[in-house]
This record gives structure tokens, sequence and C-alpha cells, in this order.
């Protein structure tokens, strides 16, 4: 039995009234009647309907654990801003570490250039001795000759 009723009486008479015969009446009235319960009982939600339906608050509580638009772009801006600042430390530490390499390769340069002359004050004396040599070498076998 259908939850909705329609007063199919007073519709026929009104119909009657119109003009319409009793049967005319009779049948257009119980014909609406059935289509209204029929509509009445699809889309309409009864009071059970309602009671298992989630409601505002629970609906809102079941959404909570997920980010909405405006958590998303406060998100966005957050990571745009730590992305600034890490560059910004990147750039920092890029320029420390070049000017580390700077002071390194003047070092070396240096040292470098201690080593050289050092070998250039070896090889001179070295060469120098050779020379002695060589000439003592040359008068001594001109000595007999």
């Amino acid at each position: 039995m259908s939850m909705y009723a329609i007063d199919t009486l007073e519709f026929a008479k009104r119909l009657r009234t119109a003009g319409l015969s009793q049967e005319q009446s009779e049948a257009i009235a119980e014909a609406h009647g059935q289509a209204f319960r029929e509509a009445a009982e699809h889309t309409l939600a009864t009071k059970q309907d309602l009671a298992n339906h989630p409601t505002t608050v629970e609906i809102k509580q079941l959404l909570e654990p997920y980010a909405t638009k405006q958590d998303i772009t406060e998100l966005r801006s957050e990571l745009k801003q730590d992305t600034a600042e890490v560059r910004s430390e990147l750039k920092q530490d890029i320029a420390e570490v070049r000017a580390e390499l700077k002071q390194d390769i003047a070092e070396v340069r240096s040292e470098l250039k201690q080593d050289i002359k050092s070998l250039e004050l070896r090889m001179t004396s070295r060469l120098g001795a050779m020379i002695v040599a060589a000439t003592g070498i040359m008068l001594a076998a001109m000595r007999f000759m």
C-alpha cells in the first residue's frame, strides 16, 4: 500500500464540474492518482530515507581529511616560498664553494711556482756541476794528448 494519497473523488468532482462525464472524470482522476503515487514512491524521500542519509555535519567530518582548493592553494604558496629559500641557500652555498675553490687553486698555483723554482735551481746547479765535470774531463784528456 502506498504512503501517498490523492483525493480522487474531489478531483473527479472538479472534472465533472468542468464538463466531463462521470466515467471520464473517474478514469482521469484514477489515472492521475496512480501516476502521482508512482512518481512519489520513486522521487520523494521517506523519513527512513532521511534517517539513512548522512547529515551535513557527517559529510563534513567524512571530507575533513581530504584537501580543499584553499588547502592546495596554501600548500602551493608554501612550496613556492620553500623553493625560493632553497634556491637562495643553494646560490649562497655555490658562491662559497667557488670562493673556496679559487682560494685552493691559488694555493696550488703558488706551491707549483715554488716547486718549479726549486726544480730550476736544482737543475741549474746540476747543469753547472756537469759543465764543471765535463770541463775537467776535457782538460784531463788534453793533458794526456
